[in-house]
């Protein structure tokens, strides 16, 4: 065994092709362990708690931080974190492909930003060039919302197959998860996977830049008491190919649950979600050619009675919106409304129940060549308002 001694740190070196854990230690305390591979590539990193000798984990000049682990895998690798609280006080970049920073728990191994990081607190990929392979999965992390200005907890940047699943994310100043792609077509078939985020400044995910084939399945995202009452739960542009799954989005203290603008994108996917109790809309939709199919929206427009419909179709070209079910509770004034231009689109085989104004409204004359099928209504005001051109309409029948 070799030993490399510096002023109260001793690292344990291992002998060539050793690939059991080496300890990186101070006074005794293990803050690190490292394992290598036959060519003494570091390619295993566990962290472990210790605020007395590692107060920032996002200082890369102390051994045994998280951002120094990040450096020593130069080739990629993992990054496991023991159970325990670590405070980021500088933004910890991961940007080697093929690095995985997973956990040990959501729950018990948590990463909480101190006062002053008024920053991002993980910075994923953020390489200039596509990275592929990074995985984030079943870590904490917490903002500090009472003592930060501003602060982002993941921000995705630029990766292609990511893996961002099972996180809990609490209290970001700001935003939760952010993925983008600073180049066209880089950011491509990343999947954002049962995540719970909770109580978000601004928007709890946004999905920015020209985006191409991810996924976004079974996460909780919601709140109800620290939202700007401006932002949208989600915020989506520029996205192509988009699977929007099975999410449930829920709060007061937002706007629209979803908000996409991407005027000309189009492949979208937005199916067996549950939006409710939102502020506006549950959703607010501006692409062509996808498809909101098989949701249930309950309670939506809270800010204002009769104000808001549950779907919003605003310069939409051929979409489909069906198997979706409306229960306004008496908040949400349309069920599905189209504005703006939205043309050639169907609508049909929805329910719509409890809404102060109508079932299916289309305003303004260059909403044309719709088609409005067969929809199942009880207590609305009226089953359908067409002010658009060259409308097809099919029989809508009362409950």
């Amino acid at each position: 065994m070799k030993y490399l001694a510096l002023p109260g740190l001793l690292i344990v070196l291992p002998l060539a092709g050793q690939t059991s854990p080496v300890p990186i230690s101070v006074n005794n305390q293990v803050l690190a362990a490292v394992r290598y591979d036959s060519a003494h590539t570091p390619v295993y990193v566990e962290i472990f708690p210790n605020s007395t000798y590692k107060p920032d984990e996002g200082d890369a000049s102390n051994a045994g931080t998280t951002a120094w682990a990040a450096k020593q895998l130069t080739h990629g690798g993992t990054i496991f974190v023991h159970a325990g609280n670590y405070t980021v006080g500088t933004s910890i970049t991961i940007s080697t492909a093929g690095t995985s920073l997973i956990c040990a728990n959501p729950a018990a191994a948590v990463f909480a930003a101190a006062p002053g990081l008024n920053s991002i607190m993980f910075k994923i990929g953020w390489a200039g060039a596509q990275r592929q392979g990074m995985v984030v999965r079943d870590c904490g992390f917490a903002g500090a919302m009472g003592s930060q200005t501003s602060g982002t907890i993941l921000h995705v940047r630029d990766t292609s197959n990511a893996l961002i699943e099972n996180n809990f994310i609490r209290f970001a100043k700001q935003f939760g998860i952010v993925l983008e792609a600073t180049i066209p077509g880089v950011a491509v078939q990343n999947h954002l996977v049962g995540n719970s985020i909770y109580e978000c400044g601004s928007a709890c995910l946004e999905i920015l830049g020209v985006t191409t084939d991810n996924i976004v399945d079974r996460n909780t995202i919601g709140g109800s008491d620290f939202g700007d009452h401006a932002s949208p739960w989600v915020y989506i542009t520029a996205a192509n190919g988009l699977q929007f799954t099975n999410n449930h989005v829920w709060g007061t203290d937002h706007n629209e649950g979803l908000e996409f603008d991407a005027v000309g994108k189009s492949g979208v996917l937005i199916s067996h979600n549950v939006i409710e109790t939102v502020g506006g809309s549950a959703i607010y939709f501006n692409a062509n050619e996808s498809q909101i199919v098989d949701n249930n929206f309950y309670g939506t427009g809270t800010w204002s009675q009769g104000a808001y419909a549950a779907i919003e179709l605003d310069q939409c070209a051929g979409m489909l919106v069906s198997g979706n079910r409306v229960t306004g509770w008496y908040t949400t004034q349309d069920g599905v409304r189209m504005d703006h231009g939205a043309s050639e689109s169907l609508v049909a085989n929805n329910v719509f129940r409890q809404l102060t104004g109508t079932a299916v409204s289309v305003i303004g004359r260059d909403a044309t060549n719709n088609a409005i099928g067969m929809n199942v209504y009880t207590d609305v005001g009226s089953a359908l308002l067409n002010s658009g051109t060259h409308t097809v309409l099919a029989a809508t029948q009362a409950q």
